[in-house]
């Protein structure tokens, strides 16, 4: 009988219009549209960015479905963890939620242990709105939690007593950040959001909705795979294996109270790239980078292509020295390429003055001269 008999039966007793069919294909060609991005003018042509770039468009996919299909509703908000891409830090889990600011909302939950939590509002999310700039946040100096770690927030156009967002009808998205040197360690902070302006429940779902809803998807990937990419041509414009304080080159959405420098490495299998720099001692937070063409982290949830204040290995008088190679040097702090050639470095120093960001030398040398070459520090 075949898949194909059973399948337009199932249809039929399903009720579907015949028209409700193309609605699907109308999604499916509209996603076969978005990998313009992959043949971009500055896009490498080479086998494994061109892999990660595919990969890269079904990732983003999938948080256009998670975003646009399972929580765009702003009247009854949901709170989901939100996957890594964009310059992200593996040293961070990020949460969000769509929201309307002319409205108000408790968030309620535990506060989890990791160091640093920001909570943010902007006039949009990236890719899914026009804008993507913050508006205001508390960050966890300001959270009043209680004795039992549970803690309560308001978001709202109104002033409320505790810890309060001020929102306003500008406001579309919510984005909570939060950092932590060692996650298996660490445990993340829960979050529950209800409206306090309606308490009923979502309407049922209908075609027209769902319609609505799918168009945004492929939007979404649309313009969330041009953005990024050329956010990292924008990096790239900066000479190859150099780093600059550079935070306008990542994006709108900079989270509050953190500073960046940036660059890119351009490195051949049998080279390395050594960064000597002394950071501020008593940093709450700073963390090193690698990320691929499309802003994804190289190691989220691994190992070795990244690292923080609290797990480098310092020199003498509080110097630091990475090396970013292929293959390893026989030295402390290898961060490793993994086999990419090019890629993106971010640098992130959190909850210090801008002017605090540490000065980078950088030079490039064969991988079996790193461990004989001299601390630039002290020439």
């Amino acid at each position: 009988m075949g898949l194909i008999t059973p399948f337009k039966r199932s249809v039929k007793m399903l009720g579907r219009k015949p028209g409700d069919l193309g609605l699907w294909q109308h999604f499916v060609d509209s996603l076969s549209k978005v990998d313009g991005s992959l043949d971009a003018a500055f896009t490498p042509n080479d086998e494994l960015t061109r892999a990660e770039g595919y990969r890269h468009l079904a990732r983003m996919t999938a948080e256009g479905v998670r975003t646009l299909v399972e929580h765009p509703d702003a009247i009854h908000p949901c709170i989901s963890e939100k996957p890594f891409y964009a310059g992200d830090t593996s040293d961070a889990r990020y949460f969000d939620a769509i929201i309307d600011g002319s409205q108000s909302y408790c968030i309620e939950g535990h506060r989890g242990t990791a160091p640093l939590i920001e909570f943010s509002v902007y006039d949009g999310k990236p890719g899914v709105h026009k804008n993507s700039k913050p508006a205001a946040c508390i960050l966890e100096s300001d959270l009043t939690v209680a004795t039992d770690q549970t803690y309560k927030i308001i978001l709202s156009p109104d002033e409320h007593e505790g810890n309060w967002i001020k929102t306003s009808a500008e406001i579309k998205y919510l984005f909570i950040r939060q950092y932590a040197h060692d996650w298996s360690r660490t445990l993340k902070a829960s979050f529950n959001i209800r409206n306090l302006n309606n308490t009923s429940a979502p309407p049922p779902l209908s075609i027209d909705t769902m319609r609505e809803r799918l168009i945004g998807v492929s939007r979404f990937v649309n313009a969330i795979s041009h953005q990024w990419s050329k956010q990292v041509d924008v990096i790239r414009l900066v000479p190859a294996n150099r780093l600059i304080k550079a935070p306008e080159g990542l994006g709108q959405a900079i989270p509050s109270g953190h500073h960046f420098a940036s660059g890119n490495f351009k490195l051949k299998p049998d080279e390395a790239l050594v960064i000597d720099f002394r950071p501020p001692a008593d940093v709450p937070y700073w963390g090193f980078q690698l990320t691929n063409y499309w802003f994804e982290p190289l190691d989220f949830g691994l190992t070795g292509s990244h690292t923080n204040n609290r797990m480098v290995s310092y020199a003498e008088d509080g110097w630091v020295r990475l090396v970013v190679a292929d293959r390893d040097p026989g030295t402390d702090n290898w961060l490793q390429t993994r086999m990419h050639a090019i890629g993106v470095m971010i640098f992130r120093l959190s909850r210090r003055n801008p002017k605090e960001i540490p000065a980078f030398s950088l030079q490039v040398v064969p991988v079996s001269e790193v461990k004989s070459l001299a601390k630039t520090w002290l020439q």
